[in-house]
């Protein structure tokens, strides 16, 4: 048999290093869509009310859903915001979609939690191989790590807290 050496492994972050998926996606997607309306309002912006932004949202998702079915192409909650303020006459930038983003993503936040054995199964093989971690968003919401080691880095690292070390442990980076 021979003996193999791997360069590199890859790890998938959602329902194997940590779970999201607690509650059902259209019930989740329902109090995002809340949530990021909320924003909005203590934002100052007049906007539909929860049943017609939700609705409004959830279209124009479809729409990208759909046109990423048809050319194999991914979509993000991000790039889907600047057709909604676009569509709802939001002026925004890019600080401001980020901000979005997050108001939309707490409900999330508040679900996560880091399996049991991924802090032990990390630490036994950091540095060992070069590796990362794909946060949700894609790496563009994170920093990429200075060394090659496993890094769960950045500046949204925060994210990961909520219910993540249920033994008081705080999240760090796994950096060299």
């Amino acid at each position: 048999m021979k003996k193999l050496n791997p360069r590199a492994v890859i790890f998938d972050l959602g329902s194997t290093l940590l779970e999201y998926e607690t509650i059902p996606w259209p019930e989740l997607g329902k109090k995002c869509n809340a949530s990021a309306q909320a924003f909005l309002q203590k934002q100052g912006f007049q906007v539909p009310g929860l049943e017609e932004f939700d609705n409004a949202f959830e279209e124009v998702k479809e729409i990208s859903r759909q046109q990423a079915r048809e050319e194999y192409i991914e979509w993000s909650v991000p790039q889907v915001t600047r057709v909604l303020f676009n569509n709802l006459g939001i002026e925004y930038n890019d600080d401001f979609v980020d901000d979005f983003f997050s108001a939309y993503y707490e409900p999330v936040e508040r679900e996560l939690f880091i399996y049991d054995d991924v802090i032990d199964s990390l630490e036994g093989i950091k540095g060992s191989i070069p590796s990362f971690i794909d946060p949700p968003g894609g790496l563009a919401h994170f920093e990429r790590p200075s060394s090659p080691a496993l890094s769960l880095y950045g500046p949204r690292a925060e994210r990961f807290q909520p219910r993540a070390y249920r033994d008081g442990r705080t999240v760090r980076s796994f950096d060299g």
